[in-house]
């Protein structure tokens, strides 16, 4: 899943990730992005078998396209560069930073895309286990305000309280 968190379009033309590092070694996926805009807050997603992904998660959600590769379940490098060559995005994820990740059915997400530097995608505090299994590709996370791992009342009157209201319930 790919996120524009800025406040204008993004083209994605050019834009790839690919498993061929600097090393000469070979991590992550291979996938040339469609010539396409993608707006401010929009996500999409890439999957690596369309077919699969649509019996799992439903067709609210549809990939723009399929990556060749494997996504490693004990973590590995993603690097993604742009329309010459140039890195926009690369960091390594790890196996060990969720015990719920490992097996278990949860997927690893972004905390929160609109405020992680991308420096920091490659520490374990950008990321958190999702709350549903298999994640939420294409659809933002579900907010646990308080990051305690729950989606709780206390999230409730988290939010509540940002946005001055009592609460609700």
């Amino acid at each position: 899943e790919v996120t524009n968190v800025a406040d204008v379009p993004v083209g994605l033309s050019g834009v790839k990730f690919v498993q061929a590092m600097p090393d000469g070694s070979r991590s992550g996926i291979d996938y040339a992005f469609p010539d396409q805009e993608l707006a401010p807050r929009q996500s999409i997603v890439v999957a690596r078998n369309a077919e699969a992904f649509a019996v799992r998660y439903g067709n609210e959600v549809v990939p723009v396209g399929q990556y060749q590769g494997r996504l490693a379940n004990n973590g590995e490098v993603l690097r993604m560069l742009g329309p010459g060559n140039e890195v926009i995005q690369q960091f390594r994820y790890q196996d060990d930073w969720y015990r719920e990740t490992d097996g278990q059915g949860q997927s690893l997400e972004v905390r929160s895309a609109d405020t992680v530097a991308p420096e920091l995608y490659g520490d374990v505090a950008t990321w958190r286990s999702s709350h549903s299994s298999g994640g939420t590709p294409g659809f933002a996370p579900l907010a646990d305000f308080d990051q305690n791992g729950r989606l709780d009342e206390r999230d409730i009157d988290l939010l509540c309280a940002a946005l001055g209201e009592e609460d609700l319930r």
